[in-house]
Parts: structure tokens; C-alpha cells; sequence
């Protein structure tokens, strides 16, 4: 059952539209086979995608010391986490945002060959 986090901003984007780019190529494939492509995070060329912000890091360590677990070394497990999610985690990417989003087009749609998805 789908509960809010105090320490998640849900609100500020929960009412605005959700858009995807791609290139037109891939659009095409959707179309086709009626499925989503999900890309490996370590794929996609983005060092810090995959990363736990680390105030989300602290309320598990938190969290495992509220559990009687005491983590000496919640640095190595950060990075061991990271490490092993950014090679099993798959992703696929959206934005929320009331319009089109220029950085968002020059990124996915080189030579002015792509589109952009809207949906609520």
C-alpha cells in the first residue's frame, strides 16, 4: 500500500504533467512491441545517477541503529550499495514539468529527430 515519505516533496510535482523524450527511431519501437525499453544505471553515462543523496543515507543508517543495528562502516556500505545497484537497477527516465523542457530536446532529439511524450 503506496504510503508518503515526511521526507519526500511529493506534493511539488504530483499534479504536473510527466513527459518523455526520445529519439524518433525508439518512439517507433513503442509504437511496435508496445513496451518500454529499461536501461541498466550504470549505462547510461551519468556518474552520479544510481548515488543515495545522502540525507537519504543517514535516515537508514538511522534506521538500522533505531533496529539495534550498529553500522561501523556505513561509508564502505554506502559505496558497496552504490556500486551493486548502479549494475542491477533498471531505469526509465520521465520529468515532471508544467512545459517542454528546451534541455530535455537538445538531449534526445540530435538532429531534431525526436519527440517528446506527455501523459498525466
Amino acid at each position: 500500500m503506496y504510503r508518503e515519505h515526511p521526507n519526500f516533496f511529493i506534493d511539488k510535482t504530483k499534479n504536473l504533467p510527466l513527459w518523455r523524450y526520445m529519439e524518433f527511431w525508439k518512439f517507433l519501437d513503442l509504437l511496435e512491441s508496445s513496451e518500454l525499453h529499461f536501461s541498466v544505471v550504470s549505462k547510461l553515462g551519468d556518474q552520479h545517477e544510481g548515488k543515495i543523496p545522502e540525507k537519504i543515507f543517514k535516515l537508514m543508517i538511522e534506521q538500522d541503529e533505531k533496529k539495534g543495528r550498529k553500522n561501523n562502516f556505513a561509508q564502505n556500505y554506502k559505496d558497496y550499495l552504490e556500486k551493486s545497484l548502479r549494475e542491477k537497477v533498471l531505469i526509465n527516465s520521465w520529468i515532471a514539468s508544467e512545459k517542454e523542457s528546451f534541455a530535455m530536446w537538445k538531449m534526445y532529439a540530435q538532429e531534431k529527430l525526436g519527440i517528446a511524450v506527455k501523459t498525466n
